[in-house]
């Protein structure tokens, strides 16, 4: 079974042990928990991949995704949208991860990585926690931009 964790604090720590497929989480709460446990963020990420997560995903707004496996880095730059509020693109950004792992599971982690972040960025252009009809993901998929850094 496939799973994918997105929490924060105590339970992003605990949770990510336990290696889950895909350990989801943004800048600040890597940060925070990495300055709680008195380590860096990529000790944990690392440790987080030797305990069996297939991926790490870092999200930081409107910068570029951060996504370690054992085998890649890949930086994913979302698309420019206007803006209209940020409430909810990280949940955005998962539930299009895990269409995608689900639809095309040998689609390969840039493919995966591209709806994800189309997802994001739809919500952030809508005023309400939801995908913007007037920017879909369908429209802004083929802008995202995935950079693979090999040989981990």
């Amino acid at each position: 079974m496939r799973t994918l964790l997105d929490a924060h604090g105590d339970a992003l720590g605990h949770g990510a042990a336990a290696g889950p497929t895909v350990v989801k989480v943004n800048r600040d709460e890597l940060t925070g928990l990495a300055d709680a446990a008195g380590t860096d963020a990529g000790a944990l990420v690392r440790g987080w991949l030797a305990a069996g997560s297939e991926a790490v995903i870092v999200t930081d707004g409107a910068a570029p995704t951060r996504v370690d496996t054992a085998s890649a880095r890949y930086t994913v730059e979302s698309p420019r949208v206007p803006t209209r509020s940020a409430v909810g693109s990280g949940d955005a950004f998962a539930a299009g991860l895990v269409r995608s792992l689900l639809t095309d599971p040998a689609g390969g982690w840039p493919a995966h990585l591209r709806l994800a972040a189309a997802c994001g960025a739809s919500n952030a252009a809508s005023v309400l926690a939801r995908l913007a009809a007037e920017h879909p993901p369908s429209a802004l998929i083929d802008r995202v931009v995935v950079r693979t850094e090999a040989g981990r």
